[in-house]
């Protein structure tokens, strides 16, 4: 489901960034950036291969962001 209510199936195209540990904690300025440019969807890792701990925070960016 993407913000709005809009249901996504599962043949329908998305784009998407796709945020593991490996990003670290990505500025609320890049995440203000992304939704400008029309990502309206970011895939956040949370704990693969390992915990990620900057999942939250990323999360709480990419919510405020859009």
């Amino acid at each position: 489901m993407l913000g709005g209510g809009t249901v996504v199936g599962a043949m329908t195209p998305l784009e998407a960034i796709d945020i593991s540990v490996y990003q670290g904690a990505v500025p609320q300025a890049t995440w203000d950036a992304l939704y400008a440019a029309g990502i309206r969807c970011a895939i956040i890792g949370s704990a693969h291969p390992r915990a990620n701990q900057y999942a939250e925070e990323n999360f709480a960016r990419a919510e405020q962001a859009g």
